[in-house]
């Protein structure tokens, strides 16, 4: 079965770097598609610790890849 495979596998670095890499794209797809505009919601939408979401934000934050804006308030237009 599926899970002694994983068991069997050895907790490398590799692994870490792969996950990283996917919970990247699922955090990049929800800010993009305006889904996700708060590191909160998107720890709540991930299931990822928010440790883990500020962590990357700021990684993309820091390769100018996003822009941390004010939350504009847009109701009533």
């Amino acid at each position: 079965s599926n899970e002694q495979e994983q068991k069997q596998m050895p907790k490398t670095g590799v692994n870490n770097k792969l996950l990283k890499q996917k919970n990247r794209g699922l955090l990049l797809k929800l800010i993009a598609t305006g889904e996700c505009s708060s590191r909160i919601e998107l720890a709540q939408k991930t299931g990822l610790a928010k440790m883990t979401v500020s962590n990357i934000v700021n990684e993309f934050l820091e390769n100018g890849m996003l822009e941390e804006r004010e939350k504009v308030q847009t109701e009533g237009k």
